[in-house]
């Protein structure tokens, strides 16, 4: 590809596949389409988790991909991210046939 193509290369892998992607080294940034479980799961009561479960759950991959992008030498970008309006989004983003009403997920 270099030879036809000037500008930055990536490569775009899943959020739990791009630990195993085995040629990092031949693009210059770190794709990911980055659906991540936020939450590990709902709260038994139905209740929005508060705010500060979602901080530290974003946290919390936001040091794994950064460890990582250190590891192999190059930045991370996200190249897809989003969450469905389900109340199962912050466990399941991924699934895009949830439905459901979940604004106030949404916006956290």
């Amino acid at each position: 590809m270099r030879e036809v193509y000037a500008g930055p290369l990536t490569y775009a892998a899943n959020w739990d596949a791009y630990e195993r992607v085995g040629f990092w080294d031949a693009v210059d940034w770190v794709g990911i389409q980055a659906y991540f479980p936020v939450l590990d799961e709902a709260p038994a009561n139905g209740e929005v988790p508060p705010q500060s479960a979602f901080d530290d759950g974003w946290r919390d991959i936001m040091r794994r991909v950064a460890d990582f992008s250190v590891r192999v030498g190059k930045p991370v970008v996200f190249t897809e991210a989003g969450y469905n309006n389900s109340p199962t989004a912050p466990y399941q983003p991924w699934d895009w046939r949830a439905r459901g009403d979940a604004e106030e997920l949404q916006i956290r």
